[in-house]
């Protein structure tokens, strides 16, 4: 891993590159805002990131953060995990006992000796509810009763579409609501000729037997879901989806390229919010700079619903992201489309920090109930993003609002939106 210096001036040299963003909190530069580029040797496309100085010197989180994504994104899916039989032949999934919103991710087997830490023994032997003749895959990733968009796309989606290729005569188990399923309706609009058919879908507290189940067996270290976010499945995903949408792309009918400014809505549950004006100035500055580079792109706010109020279908919001050359916008489950991006196209995420601890959404609890910062992008739920030029900036606490309001660097995504229009759009 190679860390690249920007343009900036700086007070002093860094010893040893791989160590500039430790270095930064010994030294001074002359700007309180850099922009880091960084290089992943198995990933295809150059990773990029821009935060401000004060944060990174604040937690050392963040190289560890940086460290360990790419640790887990260059791993080899053979290497990472393989699919095994296992004689088990009924399983079902529990409800979070945290609520529908908690996300959980491990499924009980009716056995004494479940094979892996994704797996759990069942407490009781309830009847078959759902039989099903021949091979099941098993794999919970990621999931609450409650659809959540994000993590159907960033935990779920990768590992089934992978499984969907590999093993073309089993079934699936996707865990789904109990009526009126989203994740359903998702998978019916993603390939309702393919993938859609081979897909069992399991509500929680509902038993399915098998004449065979087939489970994933971690690698050596591989414990947990976050474990499993490599280069390798999201790439495959991302070309499969370009595969099965291409008359939808704006290679097969040219549009205009647009910038897209994802905003939270204020009745999302994690808050990370926004004040009107500071949203207001990242569109402005973002137009400002693309008519300084000459681009054509109009910036267009996107928060989830249409023109006229209604919810944006699935199809909706992949053409508007398949088209947009730019989206930049606070972490949230809308941003999660910038999956559907080009390749070579532009991120730039704003995300939580040290400073933003107190902010609800931005934390996680510690031992003794304390609050840990909770740092969370589309970068690393997608194994680095490998088609995206990714820039990630570091919230800021706004301070009339501590436990749910946010405040951007404006200067640092200044620095990453100069950054980003460097090189002409792909669309």
């Amino acid at each position: 891993m190679h860390f690249q210096k920007s343009s900036l001036q700086m007070a002093c040299r860094p010893p040893f590159s791989h160590m500039l963003l430790l270095w930064l909190s010994l030294c001074q530069p002359f700007s309180a805002h850099e922009s880091f580029q960084l290089h992943a040797p198995t990933l295809s496309t150059s990773q990029r990131l821009a935060a401000p100085r004060l944060a990174v010197s604040r937690q050392r989180m963040w190289p560890r953060f940086v460290q360990k994504t790419l640790e887990v994104a260059e791993r080899p899916a053979n290497r990472t995990f393989s699919i095994q039989p296992h004689n088990a032949t009924a399983f079902s999934l529990f409800p979070s006992p945290m609520g529908p919103g908690h996300l959980e991710w491990q499924a009980l087997l009716r056995s004494e000796s479940p094979p892996s830490p994704f797996y759990l023994p069942m407490s009781h032997k309830n009847q078959c509810q759902t039989k099903v003749s021949g091979s099941v895959f098993v794999y919970r990733g990621f999931t609450p009763e409650k659809f959540q968009y994000g993590h159907l796309l960033g935990d779920v989606l990768p590992m089934v579409a992978w499984i969907f290729h590999q093993y073309p005569n089993i079934t699936i188990a996707v865990q789904s609501e109990t009526t009126n399923s989203l994740v359903k309706q998702f998978m019916e609009w993603f390939d309702a000729d393919g993938l859609v058919k081979r897909l069992l879908f399991v509500p929680v507290d509902h038993v399915v037997c098998a004449d065979q189940l087939l489970l994933l067996e971690p690698g050596p270290g591989i414990t947990r879901p976050e474990d499993l976010r490599i280069a390798e499945l999201t790439m495959f995903l991302h070309r499969f989806a370009f595969q099965l949408h291409s008359q939808l792309s704006p290679a097969s009918a040219p549009v205009a390229p647009v910038a897209v400014y994802y905003q939270r809505g204020d009745d999302t549950m994690h808050t990370r919010l926004l004040v009107a004006q500071q949203s207001d100035a990242l569109i402005q500055l973002a137009q400002q700079r693309l008519q300084e580079q000459r681009r054509s792109e109009e910036v267009v706010l996107f928060n989830g619903s249409s023109s006229d109020g209604r919810a944006m279908s699935f199809e909706e919001q992949y053409r508007l992201f398949s088209r947009a050359s730019l989206a930049f916008g606070v972490h949230g489950a809308g941003f999660a489309n910038v999956l559907w991006m080009s390749s070579g196209t532009t991120a730039i995420e704003l995300m939580c920090s040290m400073d933003t601890v107190e902010v609800r959404g931005c934390f996680v609890r510690g031992p003794g109930r304390r609050k840990k910062p909770r740092p969370m992008t589309w970068w690393r739920y997608f194994g680095g993003a490998p088609w995206l030029r990714y820039f990630v900036v570091l919230l800021r606490r706004y301070q009339d609002h501590p436990t749910g309001y946010v405040s951007v660097d404006m200067e640092g995504f200044d620095l990453a939106l100069q950054q980003a229009l460097q090189t002409p759009p792909v669309v």
